[in-house]
């Protein structure tokens, strides 16, 4: 039998290196996860959110748009980080990290950049630690960027375009700065820091300022030098600053701007400064720092140790002082002496000045209850500190004295003295009155008054600033205008009322534009009239349930313009109550403009998140405008149909508006109702700048949809006239995106209904047009944009038009380039241009077909085209002007910039209606860079030559015209000049024997529209044109057969006329040359004479020729008529005779045709040649009979041609067949039988006449002329 003992087992040496090894093989493994996961995506921000969890108490970090990996680095967007009142952000940072160098023993950072650090520090004053050290445990190699370094103070403080290089080698700290600008200086910087004990410091600066000119020095180029040596460790670290400002190229010393500054620190200590002294000579602020007044400064300035404290003297002497408004100083000397004490206060113990021509002197003491002392002025000239004020010089004080511990009793006096005898222009001032009591706490005004600007102010008041609660009652005037307001206005409490009744408020805005800057702000509109606002609140500002109540009626206002039919409030009335963070408003406006009415009325309400600062939401709960004129008796009128939702929020980095879906019903004259119909939609913008003294840059989104139904074509002003009829509908819808890009859809086409048009061979019947489809869209997506147009239909024919270019986005916005590319083209067939007639002028019509191809390519600023246009039995034709023109060509090609018109031929009416050609070219040139032309046609140059064939221009009734000729027309950049010959074949004028009644100049028409109406009575001015002063000098033949007829003329006219207008001549035309008659007659007297001699000579005006006229009875023994001389404006009408005869019996002998004798008869005629010497138009009873009965004679004598001895009364009846036949009968009124005569004139001095009837006789008469 065995028996075996137990022993220990022990593991064997391989398992405890397996151990080892799995261990570390998961090192290794989580070694390389971390590796693996620092270089994905997202890790640098995973790893910046839990740094700010692990962050100390008191100290946050936030992050946001953080890209980029771990391992090597990326972007972040925004990150701040905030200890107590200390706050850094940055905007736009990139990191580039590289872990590799930590083998090398330096920092993982490799390079940074910022495009914007801001620095806040806020933090309270404090005994400041002194250091020892200042080491990093790596050494460091870091190139780093910020574009823009803000330091919000204070003081305020902003650097642009910083770069640089810093390096820790484990010894010391460098810093290399590249050339920076800071104002008007260029500085560059290196700086060098001693990390252990006792922190040696050197830092030095050199720069270079350009001082700008002024309007007292030149450009000066100055040198900037500065050091700052010494130690930073310990309690007895002390620092020697000195700096040095001069010209970089040395000049007169006499004049020359110049600073010196020496200083000595000890920047741990109670007091930092321990002495320092600065020196200058003609220093300008406004050369050195923009915005700075304008300054020639000499002194020194120092600054000594005291005891425990400190004592700053001054003295300075400024040789170019001036007022503020135009950028200077009235300061022209100061001397200044002052004391720092240990405890911290102050103590002033001189201040002597001499600002604006007068003197300042004072003295003061700090004490715990704040301060005390005098200051005395005496003889300051306000026009001196201040242009707009009037030069009336003040004097007074400004008295603080001490009651008790915590209490200043201030007391304040400044009159201004008579400004009897002196020029008072601007604003003066009278009076100021202060009396009060101020603590820390509290601030009691027991009596304020000023006078000053023709206004007045008393006002009585205390104030805590602890608690920004305020009780009293104030009172003002100013010219036009009373105002009050009282009680009190606190946090949680609070009553009160303000009453402004303003009783002519274009008085008050003049007044208040007398002051700087208000006039600019004010531009645009005129007001006048009474204003009232009444407020009343009840309970504290920053209590929810406080309610306000506030009434105010406006003012009438207009926009300042020439135009007397622009739009103008006549009155208006707003109300707004509730509670501060609930109220509803109401508002009614009427307003008047171009002859028409607008009523707009609207109620909305407010609710707000908050008291301040909150964002706010609402509804207009209703809205109406109408719209009426005299001519319409049906108004038009938009009412929202229900209430619509809104919401409005601003904060510092946005502003953001949203509104709910709506819709707005239109109604017009005609009982059609339009709607338009909106989505619910959002407005935002971002602001990437809060502070104040930067430029902010916005992002603006929006979102907008919106569409329109039933709306009427013949509401819009297209101008269809009455010659077209319309029962189109038009429908449409708009959509707006923009954010980060540009969406926009918008689209306009037909929704049912035709036009009616006057059929071509139908005169008065009218056809539906057979539209089958009419739209055009708008698409903007992005850059890219894209018009098109459409239109189709069965009698008016088809048009389709399409166009591409492209926008440009920056951040001022979206522009279209003059560079941006645009193509396209046009093809249009309309096989009835008649039924377009409605695009021509009241009262014409067009006939004919169009075809027309046209391709667009190029940029905006030079586009170019190519294709053709093609029409063909083009007729043209207004009844009313008696023009006819048909079977017209038109053949046009189009390329490039140019349009060649190949042919353009008309014919007129008849066959014998004549021809027109024309021919030319016409070309547009590119607008040349940065140049601004008045006229649209002013990069247009164009050639037409026009040949006219015996063409009636004319074939009215009562005028006819047939021309020849050829005139060349010109242009070339705006300018239009046209040169020709033109004469008449064949011509007749009628002129018209009634003009229409206009009322006399004694004649005043009270109302609106015909005081507008006689406003266009005046001579109108000439309004500049497209194409400027026409260069004319057509020269106007009026040919052989010219004629004229009316006002008692019958003639021909002959002659050639030069026709001028240009610039010399103002543009208004002028004739040169003579126009005379050949034949013809002129009835005057009841009688027809002859024209012997008529000649009408110009030289100037058309409208004022001279005058040669010789009018002579016919078939008298003696020689008679009517000669008019002078000129058209100044006509010279007299009796003529030859020989020469009195008036009476020229008269007598024109009229009667024989010498003058007595009796009722003869009366009777010469009462007739009285009436047609006297009626307005010519006209006589006789005349308009004769002419009814196709005669040329009616009169009544005394006597009768065959027996001169007779002594009744005869009546005669004449007409003339040709120019040398005249027929006459002539019967007694107490005879039985009459005569008839026919008289021939042979010549000049031979006539034969024939008489039968009672007595036959032939009579050869021949005429001897005795002068």
């Amino acid at each position: 039998m065995h028996s075996t003992t137990p022993t220990e087992s022990t593991p064997p040496p391989r398992t405890g290196l397996r151990r080892l090894g799995l261990l570390l093989l998961g090192a290794v493994t989580a070694v390389s996860a971390l590796w693996w996961w620092a270089g994905t995506p997202g890790s640098l921000a995973s790893v910046l959110r839990l740094t700010g969890h692990c962050l100390p108490a008191g100290q946050s970090l936030q992050t946001a748009q953080v890209e980029g990996s771990l391992r090597h680095g990326g972007q972040l967007g925004l990150w701040q980080w905030q200890q107590g009142a200390l706050q850094i952000q940055a905007h736009n940072t990139s990191i580039t990290l590289d872990w590799s160098r930590l083998l090398r023993g330096m920092a993982p950072v490799s390079q940074l950049s910022m495009a914007h650090l801001k620095i806040d520090d806020q933090t309270p004053a404090s005994e400041p630690l002194a250091p020892t050290t200042w080491a990093w445990p790596v050494r460091v190699d870091l190139p780093w960027q910020i574009d823009r370094l803000q330091w919000l103070g204070p003081p305020a403080f902003e650097v642009r375009a910083l770069k640089g290089l810093y390096r820790y080698d484990g010894l010391d700290h460098r810093l290399e700065m590249q050339p920076f600008e800071v104002a008007q200086g260029r500085y560059s910087l290196q700086a060098q820091l001693q990390a252990a004990s006792p922190m040696a410091l050197q830092v030095s600066v050199q720069g270079q300022v350009q001082a700008n000119a002024t309007s007292n020095s030149k450009p000066l180029a100055l040198q900037a030098q500065a050091s700052l040596a010494g130690t930073l460790a310990g309690p007895q670290a002390a620092l020697a600053l000195q700096a040095q400002l001069q010209p970089l190229i040395p000049v007169s010393p006499s004049r020359t701007m110049q600073l010196k500054l020496d200083a000595q620190i000890r920047p741990w200590q109670a007091q930092t400064i321990t002495q320092a002294q600065a020196e200058g000579q003609h220093l300008n602020l406004a050369a050195l720092w923009p915005g700075a007044p304008q300054t020639s400064l000499t002194g020194q300035a120092s600054i000594t140790p005291e005891g425990q404290g400190w004592q700053i003297q001054a003295q300075l002497n400024n040789l170019s002082p001036g007022p503020w408004d135009r950028n200077a100083l009235p300061l022209s000397q100061l001397t200044s002496r002052l004391q720092r004490q240990a405890n911290g206060l102050w103590q002033v113990t001189q201040l002597q000045a001499k600002v604006a021509g007068g003197h300042v002197q004072g003295e003061g003491v700090q004490t715990s209850a704040g301060w005390t002392g005098q200051v005395r002025l005496a003889g300051l000239h306000p026009e001196q500190m201040h242009t707009a004020w009037a030069a009336n010089p003040l004097n007074g004080h400004i008295q603080a004295q001490a009651v008790d511990a915590r209490t200043v009793a201030i007391q304040a006096a400044l009159t201004g003295e008579s400004p009897l005898g002196k020029n008072t222009n601007g604003l003066r001032w009278d009076k100021l009155h202060l009396q009060g009591q101020w603590q820390a706490a509290l601030w009691q005004i027991e009596a304020l008054e000023i006078q000053a600007a023709d206004a007045k102010l008393q006002a009585q008041f205390t104030y805590q600033p602890q608690t920004a609660s305020a009780q009293g009652q104030v009172e003002w005037q100013l010219p036009g205008m009373k105002a009050q307001a009282k009680g009190l206005l606190a946090p949680q409490q609070g009553q009160g009322h303000i009453d402004i009744a303003m009783s002519d408020a274009a008085l008050s805005m003049a007044w208040l534009k007398r002051w700087q800057g208000w006039a600019e702000r004010l531009q645009g509109g005129q007001v006048s009239g009474p204003v009232q606002l009444n407020a009343q609140w009840q309970g504290g500002y920053r209590q929810a349930d406080t309610t306000v109540q506030l009434r105010m009626t406006l003012p009438r206002w207009a926009a300042q313009s020439q135009s007397t039919d622009g739009w103008q409030l006549q009155q208006g009335q707003v109300s707004v109550q509730g509670r501060l963070q609930a109220l509803q408003a109401d508002m009614e406006t009427r307003w008047h403009g171009a002859g028409q009415s607008l009523l707009i009325q609207s109620k909305a309400s407010a609710t707000s998140t908050a008291l301040w600062g909150g964002s706010w939401h609402g509804q207009i709960q209703s809205a109406t405008a109408q719209m009426s004129s005299p001519q319409s008796t049906v108004p038009w009128k938009a009412q929202l149909q229900e209430a619509v939702g809104w919401q409005w929020s601003s904060t510092d980095h946005l502003a953001a508006a949203q509104w709910q879906a709506g819709r707005i019903a239109v109604q017009g004259p005609t009982t059609s109702q339009a709607m338009l119909h909106w989505d619910a939609g959002q407005w935002h913008t971002r602001t990437q700048a809060a502070h104040p003294s930067s430029a902010a840059r916005s992002t603006p989104a929006s979102q907008l949809t919106a569409r329109i139904d039933e709306l009427p074509l013949g509401w819009l002003p297209v101008g269809l006239g009455a010659e077209v009829q319309s029962d189109l509908v038009l429908k449409g819808h708009l959509r707006l995106e923009q954010a980060e890009g540009l969406q926009l859809r918008a689209r306009l086409e037909r929704s049912r209904g035709d036009l009616r048009i006057i059929a071509d061979n139908a005169s008065g019947q009218r056809i539906n047009s057979g539209l089958r489809e009419a739209s055009m869209a708008l698409d903007i997506d992005n850059e890219n944009v894209q018009l098109r147009l459409n239109w189709n239909s069965e009698q008016m024919g088809q048009l389709q038009a399409q166009a591409q270019t492209r926008l440009s986005h920056d951040a001022q916005g979206w522009h279209w380039p003059a560079q941006a590319p645009i193509s396209g083209g046009l093809k249009a067939q309309l096989p009835r241009v008649g039924a377009w007639s409605l695009l021509a002028p009241p009262g014409w019509r067009v006939q004919g077909s169009l075809d027309a191809q046209l391709e667009l390519t190029g940029t905006r600023q030079d586009p170019q085209w190519q294709g053709h246009i093609q029409a063909d039995n083009l007729a043209v034709r207004s009844a009313v002007q008696g023009i006819e023109f048909s079977q017209g060509q038109l053949r046009a090609r189009v390329h490039g910039q140019q349009v060649d018109l190949e042919q353009l031929s008309l014919r007129g009416a008849g066959a014998q209606g004549g021809e027109l050609q024309t021919q030319g070219h016409l070309t547009w040139l590119p607008s040349p860079a940065g140049s601004a032309n008045a006229s649209p046609l002013g990069q247009v140059n164009m050639v037409l030559n026009m040949q006219a064939k015996a063409l009636r221009v004319s074939n009215r009734a009562d005028r006819r015209l047939a021309i020849s000729g050829q005139v060349k027309a010109q242009m070339h950049k705006g300018q239009l000049q046209l040169r020709g010959q033109i004469q008449a074949n064949q011509g007749l004028f009628i002129l018209a024997e009634d003009s229409t009644p206009t009322l006399g100049n004694d004649v005043v028409v009270t109302g609106s529209r015909s005081a507008r109406a006689a406003v266009t009575t005046d001579t109108p001015t000439q309004g500049p044109s497209i194409i400027g002063t026409p260069d004319v000098q057509v020269t106007l033949d009026l040919g052989p057969d010219f004629q004229v007829q009316g006002h008692g003329l019958t003639t021909r006219l002959t002659g050639q006329l030069n026709l001028l207008s240009n610039a010399s001549t103002k543009g208004i035309p002028r004739l040169n040359g003579e126009v005379s008659t050949q034949g013809g007659r002129y009835k005057a007297y009841g009688q027809n004479l002859n024209i012997e001699t008529g000649l009408l000579r110009f030289n100037g005006p058309y409208d004022n020729p001279l005058l040669d006229i010789l009018a002579i009875r016919p078939n008298l023994s003696q020689r008679v008529g009517v000669q008019i001389s002078g000129s058209a404006m100044n006509p010279k009408v007299r009796l003529y005779s030859d020989p020469e005869l009195p008036d009476a019996d020229k008269l007598a002998w024109l009229v009667l045709g024989r010498s003058g004798a007595n009796g009722g008869a003869e009366s009777a005629v010469l009462q007739q040649a009285a009436l047609a010497l006297f009626s307005s138009n010519g006209k006589t009873m006789s005349g308009e009979m004769a002419g009814a009965l196709g005669l040329d004679e009616i009169s009544l004598a005394n006597g009768s041609r065959s027996d001169a001895s007779a002594t009744g009364a005869a009546v005669t009846l004449g007409k003339r067949l040709s120019k040398d036949f005249y027929l006459v009968y002539e019967t007694s009124l107490k005879g039985t039988f009459g005569s008839f005569y026919v008289f021939y004139d042979l010549s000049r001095r031979l006539t034969l006449r024939a008489q039968t009837g009672q007595d036959n006789a032939l009579d050869l008469i021949y005429t001897v002329r005795k002068d």
